[in-house]
This record gives C-alpha cells, structure tokens and sequence, in this order.
C-alpha cells in the first residue's frame, strides 16, 4: 500500500519536507513505517523518536495497523 507521511510545524522543519511517500504492506504498523523513515535518513531517527503518530487526525499507537482506505 502507499502510505502519505505529512510532517507538521518544526518536524517538517527539522527534516526539511513537509511530505513523504513510503510503498508499505498491508497490515503494518505505525512503528514499521517510523523504522522505514528512519533507515532512509539517520537525521530523522533522532526527530522521529520524540513525535506522535495521528491516522487521519487521531492520537495513534505505534502498535496500529496501517490499513487501506
């Protein structure tokens, strides 16, 4: 599944973009996708570690499933 990231405020500052594209597969979680951002850029592991996660405006669990809408 394609998944959009959009960064807000000072994270989409810090790691300079304001969206991201990642091909993820079904059934994977909040905390696969942050592990996938984050091999792609060791800047962004550090600034990852400390933001939350929203699915379509609400609070998430890292432990969520992302799935297909």
């Amino acid at each position: 599944m394609n998944v959009t990231v959009r960064y807000h405020g000072i994270i989409g500052d810090m790691l300079r973009r304001k969206t991201q594209q990642l091909e993820l597969r079904d059934g994977e979680t909040i905390a696969d996708l942050l592990t996938a951002i984050a091999s792609a850029d060791d800047g962004a592991q550090m600034i990852l570690k400390q933001t939350r996660a929203f699915i379509d405006g609400k609070q998430a669990d890292c432990a969520a499933a992302l799935i297909c809408r």
